[in-house]
């Protein structure tokens, strides 16, 4: 009977998928950097006049927000120091 992970035995399964992973790690390492998070310490926008009426309740369907000025990146400061909040915060004015 053949068992390719039998106590004692190395075989090419295991250094293979050894190998890969080795590989696979710098890859993983810069799709994390890619992605990681940068606050907005001077953010620019570009304000208009509001095209229609504004109602403030929470919903961007009102004519007023169509070409509202989006502000995000905004950085948790405490606790932490300019980390990435656990919940996205956007603001449009």
């Amino acid at each position: 009977m053949h068992l390719p992970f039998a106590p004692g035995r190395t075989g090419h399964s295991a250094s293979s998928l050894l190998g890969a992973l080795l590989l696979a790690a710098p890859l993983l390492f810069a799709a994390a950097s890619a992605d990681a998070f940068q606050p907005v310490f001077e953010p620019a926008l570009t304000v208009s006049r509001a095209a229609g009426d504004i109602q403030i309740d929470g919903r961007l369907g009102d004519p007023g927000w169509t070409d509202a000025a989006r502000a995000d990146g905004f950085a948790e400061v405490s606790p932490g120091e300019n980390i990435e909040p656990l919940v996205e915060t956007e603001a449009y004015v």
